[in-house]
């Protein structure tokens, strides 16, 4: 749960990812990376 900063599209390993930033409501950053063509989830860092 969060508020989206940017979401880039970006092909890394012969694959298409969304890049996508979040400001999460206990003012945190996250920066997710979802395939694009699957849905499925490939990291979440913490910033």
């Amino acid at each position: 749960q969060g508020r989206v900063l940017e979401v880039e599209l970006e092909e890394k390993h012969a694959r298409l990812q969304y890049e996508i930033k979040l400001l999460t409501p206990d003012h945190r950053f996250l920066e997710i990376k979802v395939d694009a063509r699957t849905g499925e989830l490939i990291k979440v860092e913490r910033e």
